[in-house]
């Protein structure tokens, strides 16, 4: 199995939104993308017009908290995510590789919690700041993102090249964060 093609992706968006139609607005950034690039170029890390990534939301086995890291270079606290690797057979493949390379949470632990696991939970395009370090100009992550519950006894060990810390964060203490607040309340409404 291969990475989606352009015409695949563009077809994934349209059930995306057949499934959320209230976002329309939200993934002009993405839909655009896709008409100004070709399949070879979406997952391409040098592609600095933007690339295609993948992402996790892990709930704990209650489903009251969300796992989040500290990223290291962004300094930020994130679900585990990343860059989609030709090696992946799938985004999603790409989402589980993250959690287990990220936290050390295996696949065998991870409950996708989407009724089809062809429509992303959620897409989300963000900007990422130019990095001298890894010689990157900015540019913009076109995020795809799944639904996982944690089904493991709590065996998270992050990965401290990416990492410095992770955290169960509640989700009624992420309703009204900036980042997380609007994913809460979508995460409520699929189960």
């Amino acid at each position: 199995m291969t990475l989606p093609s352009k015409s695949d992706l563009v077809t994934i968006l349209k059930k995306y939104l057949e499934v959320y139609p209230n976002e329309s607005q939200r993934q002009i950034s993405i839909a655009a993308y896709f008409e100004r690039n070709e399949s070879h170029q979406l997952y391409t890390r040098k592609n600095f017009d933007g690339h295609l990534t993948a992402s996790a939301f892990v709930l704990d086995r209650q489903r009251r908290c969300l796992l989040l890291i500290q990223h290291r270079s962004l300094g930020k606290w994130l679900q585990p995510g990343g860059h989609i690797d030709a090696s992946d057979h799938s985004i999603l493949a790409a989402a589980y590789r993250e959690v287990e390379e990220e936290t050390g949470i295996s696949k065998d632990h991870l409950h996708l919690m989407q009724e089809d696991s062809k429509v992303p939970f959620d897409i989300d395009s963000h900007h990422i700041p130019a990095n001298p370090n890894k010689e990157e100009d900015s540019h913009f992550h076109h995020d795809i993102r799944f639904l996982f519950q944690y089904t493991g006894e709590n065996d998270v060990i992050i990965n401290i090249e990416e990492s410095e810390d992770y955290k169960w964060i509640p989700l009624i203490d992420l309703e009204s964060d900036s980042i997380f607040g609007n994913m809460v309340t979508k995460i409520r409404d699929s189960f």
